[in-house]
């Protein structure tokens, strides 16, 4: 059997089904990369309003749903100290 243009079936149905696995891959491998792995974005605030050697460091962790990386988030609390 054959579609308008004479290709068979079975290719069309083989792209179809290849194209939605690399979908499904890159969903899924996007989605690892996203649960587990820690962005860090460092901004610097200045203010007429502060004393000049004034110094604060105001950590936020948001979306982490009792997840614990590798050792123990060692790594995490390195960043963290840094």
């Amino acid at each position: 059997m054959a579609d308008k243009q004479g290709r068979p079936l079975y290719k069309r149905t083989w792209f179809r089904v290849g194209l939605s696995l690399m979908l499904i891959s890159s969903l899924s491998l996007r989605i690892y990369y996203e649960t587990n792995t820690f962005k860090i974005n460092n901004v610097q605030f200045e203010s007429s309003k502060l004393p000049e050697d004034f110094q604060l460091r105001i950590v936020q962790l948001t979306d982490v749903h009792n997840k614990v990386f590798p050792d123990q988030n060692q790594k995490l609390l390195k960043e963290i100290k840094h």
